[in-house]
């Protein structure tokens, strides 16, 4: 009796140490590094993961990425919230794609990445399926058929802040199929020599303190809006700002010159302010372009 008491007095401290014990979960922060290893949580920086993919499984939810070596780490999906962080003076490089296919309330950041088409004119840098906000910060992206594509139908906002987008087919592709449409802010960043559009939107589009030069077009207009402020619209082949019909452009204190039309309206509506520079091109205006009085 006094043995099987025992056991059974053992049995439930072992139940009870059971229940007790720590749920394991995944790290807040995790560092990537060319010399690291895929094992492990990667939260120590002196074991780091090798790979993004392994570092974004690993890391929680809302979690930070941290690139510490300069090397080449390879595209991954993303499907919930996350931040990569490449800080100043490390390149973090990748040929391929960067999927962000997350659920509509989660936010990606990726902040720091050189994204490069492995094949000259093929493929997508950074293609937006689906989430809440997808926010681009300090990248380049070089190199591709599309730059960044959005097929997202959920409305995400897209935020491009101090990035270069360059040498693309297009430079930021927005023909969302169906459903809503995304909502896209453009900030201190770099449109420059895309084959086609600086940018192809039928969403809403405002674009600050950004140059747009070397494209076919800077910025296309499919439908939608398109709010442009303190631009720079210079020396794209085709025209400076493009609509359609069904879409607005709104462009006010820009600079539009050396373009082959400055402003082109193929159907839609141009809205200009008096204190836009709009001179110089092959034709300035083409269409109706509707002056607007104001600052």
């Amino acid at each position: 009796m006094k043995n099987k008491l025992t056991a059974l007095v053992l049995a439930a401290g072992l139940v009870q140490a059971v229940v007790q014990a720590p749920t394991a979960r995944a790290a807040a922060r995790v560092f990537v590094s060319v010399n690291g290893t895929d094992a492990g949580d990667c939260s120590n920086v002196l074991a780091p993961c090798r790979t993004l993919a392994f570092a974004v499984a690993a890391v929680d939810v809302g979690g930070e990425v941290i690139v510490i070596d300069t090397g080449s780490y390879g595209p991954t999906t993303i499907t919930k919230s996350v931040k990569i962080n490449v800080p100043s003076g490390v390149v973090a490089f990748l040929a391929g794609t960067m999927t962000v296919n997350a659920s509509t309330t989660d936010i990606v950041v990726l902040r720091g990445l050189t994204i490069k088409a492995l094949t000259p004119g093929s493929g997508t840098g950074v293609v937006l399926q689906q989430a809440g906000a997808l926010h681009i910060e300090n990248c380049v992206i070089d190199g591709f058929s599309l730059g960044i594509d959005i097929t997202a139908t959920n409305g995400p906002r897209l935020y491009v802040t101090d990035s270069v987008v360059r040498s693309n087919f297009e430079g930021l592709n927005d023909q969302h199929p169906s459903g809503t449409a995304p909502t896209m802010s453009l900030a201190r960043s770099r449109f420059l020599d895309n084959s086609d559009c600086g940018v192809l939107s039928s969403g809403s589009l405002v674009a600050r303190d950004t140059d747009f030069s070397g494209n076919n077009g800077a910025v296309c207009a499919l439908a939608g809006q398109a709010n442009l402020e303190n631009v720079n619209l210079t020396h794209n082949g085709c025209c400076g700002v493009l609509t359609f019909s069904g879409s607005t452009a709104r462009v006010a204190r820009s600079i539009v010159t050396g373009n082959g039309i400055g402003f082109d309206n193929l159907g839609g509506t141009i809205e200009t302010l008096s204190n836009s520079l709009v001179r110089g091109n092959g034709t300035n205006t083409s269409g109706a372009i509707t002056p607007v009085t104001g600052n």
